[in-house]
């Protein structure tokens, strides 16, 4: 309790300093335990994998296979969301943090383990099938957001540290549950057309072209040309193939 109260008060009035040594004392040692003990570690890995091979099958490109494929996974991701949500309810009453011993606890874990896939499925399955079919004009806005994904977060990291630990803002504790929700969620929206305008001129986010220059121990082309506009941009299906899926 000690620890956590001085965490607590490093973080809404520590200098930088002190909270640089905090993190690296035990911050980045129990991050990386805990990615290891909870399998976090594989599940990322396994992720990375996943988006990977369906980059390569292009399988959110908009074709009458794909639309098939997404509707098989929304309707079976869905239903097993369902079936694994009652099972783990049913035994732990809602609690992540129950600890039952025996089968029940591995049933139970199981089952959390089998919605947290299946759920996400849905999720992923369901806004792919409403991107294609409505061509929402939010949802094409997000886009970009989502191509910028790490710069993305890392702006939201820093906005967040500036308003909340001590050597910005210092608002941690002070600023309410609803006015911190509402100043991220305005954050955010700002975030919407910067990501827009910058994909406009830029192949790539600021980050993400780092990241890729460091991984092809290259700086990679940044300035978009019309060609690569066209290619990241692909053209939706034409009316009637979009009737016949």
């Amino acid at each position: 309790m000690k620890i956590t109260a001085e965490e607590f008060r490093i973080k809404q009035s520590g200098t930088l300093a002190e909270v640089v040594q905090m993190n690296m004392r035990s911050g980045l040692v129990d991050t990386c335990i805990f990615q290891v003990i909870s399998g976090r570690l594989f599940i990322t890995l396994g992720l990375f994998l996943m988006g990977l091979w369906a980059g390569r099958k292009r399988l959110f490109v908009d074709t009458p296979d794909h639309r098939q494929f997404f509707r098989q996974l929304l309707m079976w991701s869905g239903a097993l969301a369902a079936i694994s949500t009652g099972v783990f309810w049913w035994l732990t009453g809602g609690d992540i943090f129950a600890q039952l011993e025996g089968w029940t606890g591995v049933v139970s874990n199981t089952a959390f383990d089998v919605h947290q896939a299946t759920l996400s499925a849905f999720y992923v399955a369901g806004i792919t099938l409403l991107f294609w079919q409505t061509r929402a004009v939010l949802l094409h806005a997000l886009v970009s957001v989502g191509r910028m994904g790490l710069t993305t977060y890392l702006t939201d990291t820093l906005f967040g540290v500036l308003v909340f630990l001590g050597y910005g803002m210092g608002q941690l504790g002070h600023l309410g549950m609803a006015a911190s929700v509402g100043l991220g969620l305005v954050f955010f929206a700002l975030q919407i057309p910067f990501s827009n305008g910058w994909l406009a001129r830029y192949q790539y986010g600021p980050v993400e072209w780092l990241w890729r220059s460091l991984t092809y121990l290259k700086p990679q082309p940044w300035r978009k040309s019309r060609t690569d506009a066209v290619a990241l941009n692909p053209q939706p299906l034409p009316p009637k193939a979009r009737a016949d899926a």
